[in-house]
């Protein structure tokens, strides 16, 4: 079930991006093989989730060459 949850949250999220996406000039997630993006979970995240953000990096690598890095909610954001 949890599971499931995980993966209704991560295609809701890729909805509201595409959307945000189109209704401004775009969103740079890498460019020439570097990010400076940067992926938030929760510090109390679990375990699946801490596994939906790995895939994602590992994904934005793949398609980029550059793998974001993973933070949770505890670190500072730059």
């Amino acid at each position: 079930m949890e599971q499931k949850i995980v993966q209704i949250m991560f295609v809701l999220g890729l909805v509201l991006l595409q959307v945000s996406i189109s209704q401004s000039k775009g969103i740079v997630v890498a460019e020439k093989g570097r990010t400076s993006a940067k992926i938030l979970i929760s510090s109390v995240a679990a375990n699946s989730e801490k596994i939906a953000a790995e895939d994602l990096a590992k994904y934005i690598e793949k398609m980029t060459g550059a793998k974001p890095e993973i933070i949770s909610t505890e670190q500072e954001i730059s």
